[in-house]
């Protein structure tokens, strides 16, 4: 997002001796570069939760209308959450999958992991009783930049 930032903050700064070019605010330079500065420094954190219902009658309706109506309301109401999309699980190659008949990717943008971590167990209540948590699993990554080292999360 800061590189869409940057190339509009260019853009708008290019030419200012062109005729009939007004040159920008004396504000507006600052305001560009805070802005800039904020989402320079903010990293892009991804969580992968994979899991399903237990296995009793009715269990997987109850599950997604509580993950649904419930569960992932409460992620997207923390404003470090960007998206929150579930999908149903088609193939893969992974260990246990057959466990896994959902997965729900989760995006974040914040300063560090543990930040992250700190507003989730504040604002999530508690998993519900036909989430089949001794099958689920979850899975963090952090954005890598193009031309950068990897982030360290901290």
């Amino acid at each position: 997002m800061w590189r869409k930032l940057l190339a509009g903050a260019r853009a708008a700064f290019t030419g200012w001796d062109n005729p009939g070019r007004q040159a920008p605010a004396p504000w507006s330079l600052p305001v560009i570069f805070y802005c800039f500065r904020i989402y320079s420094e903010m990293a892009k954190f991804l969580m992968f939760a994979l899991n399903g219902p237990t296995k009793g009658e009715g269990d997987a309706e109850v599950f997604h209308k509580w993950y649904n109506e419930v569960h992932v309301p409460q992620f997207k109401a923390i404003d470090l959450v960007k998206s929150a999309t579930r999908y149903k699980v088609l193939r893969g190659k992974l260990p246990g999958m057959e466990n896994w008949p959902h997965l729900i990717v989760y995006e974040f943008e914040a300063d560090d992991i543990s930040e992250i971590s700190k507003r989730l167990q504040a604002g999530v209540g508690p998993s519900h009783e036909t989430l089949d948590s001794s099958t689920s699993g979850h899975l963090w990554a952090v954005a890598l930049e193009e031309d950068d080292e990897p982030i360290q999360p901290h």
